[in-house]
C-alpha cells in the first residue's frame, strides 16, 4: 500500500523548489530590467561625466582594467614568438619607439609630452612593463591596440618586424642605463647594435635605497 505521507512530503518539496525557481527568475528578470532601465537614464539624460579632464569612477576603472587585462591574456596566448632577438632588432625597437611611443609613455629618464597628460586614462610608463606583461601580451597590445584608453593599433603603419622591435626594446629597457636613452632621445639618434651592447654593458650606478614613485604607475595585475 503506498505511503501517503511519503507522496505528499515530495509533492511539498517539489512544490517548493519549483516555487524558489519561479522566485529566483522573477528576481534575476527584475534585476536586468532595472539595469536597462538605469542604463538608459544615463545614457539618455547625460549623467555619466565623459569629460577626460576628470578621472574615471573607480568602478568604471577597475572594469575597464579587468576587461582588458582578461581579454588581452586570452588573445594573445597563441601569439608565436620570434626565435632569436639579435641586438640589433633591439636597437630597431629604441629608434621605433622613440617615434611612436616616447610621446605618451615616456622613456628611461624622458618624460611623455605634456600633452599625453590629459588623456584619461594617462598612458603608463613602461619601465616595468617585462613584469607585467609576456611578450606576446606586449606585441598584441602593440599590434591591435586597447580601446577606452586612447592606445591606437599600430599595425596599421607599423609592420610585424617594427613591432617585434618595440616589444624587444620593451623587455630589455631595464638592461639599458638611462643615461644611454635619454642621450640618443636628445639628439634623434637611432642607436646602432654596438651602441645598445656598449650601454648595456657599461656598469650601472646601484640603485637608490628608496626607490621614486613613478607618477602613474602600471596598475598590478589581478
Amino acid at each position: 500500500m503506498p505511503n501517503i505521507f511519503q507522496s505528499y512530503g515530495d509533492g511539498l518539496r517539489l512544490v517548493k523548489v519549483r516555487n524558489f525557481i519561479v522566485a529566483a527568475a522573477a528576481g534575476a528578470a527584475s534585476v536586468l530590467v532595472g539595469g536597462i532601465i538605469v542604463a538608459f537614464l544615463v545614457i539618455e539624460f547625460g549623467w555619466f561625466d565623459i569629460s577626460a579632464a576628470d578621472a574615471h569612477m573607480p568602478i568604471v576603472r577597475s572594469f575597464v582594467h579587468r576587461v582588458m587585462i582578461h581579454g588581452v591574456g586570452q588573445r594573445a596566448a597563441h601569439v608565436p614568438v620570434p626565435a632569436r632577438v639579435p641586438a640589433a632588432f633591439v636597437a630597431n625597437g629604441v629608434c621605433e619607439y622613440q617615434q611612436h611611443c616616447q610621446m605618451c609613455h615616456g622613456g628611461p629618464g624622458v618624460a611623455r609630452d605634456a600633452w599625453a597628460n590629459g588623456l584619461n586614462p594617462t598612458p603608463p610608463y613602461l619601465i616595468d612593463s617585462r613584469a607585467r606583461w609576456t611578450p606576446q601580451e606586449l606585441y598584441w597590445i602593440v599590434s591591435k591596440g586597447v580601446k577606452m584608453t586612447a592606445m591606437p593599433s599600430w599595425k596599421m603603419s607599423m609592420s610585424d618586424k617594427q613591432i617585434w622591435s618595440v616589444v624587444a626594446y620593451l623587455e630589455n629597457m631595464p638592461k639599458i642605463p638611462p643615461g644611454a636613452y635619454q642621450a640618443w632621445s636628445a639628439g634623434h639618434v637611432c642607436p646602432s647594435a654596438k651602441d645598445v651592447l656598449s650601454a648595456v654593458a657599461a656598469p650601472q650606478a646601484p640603485p637608490p635605497a628608496k626607490l621614486p614613485k613613478l607618477p602613474v604607475p602600471l596598475p598590478k595585475r589581478s
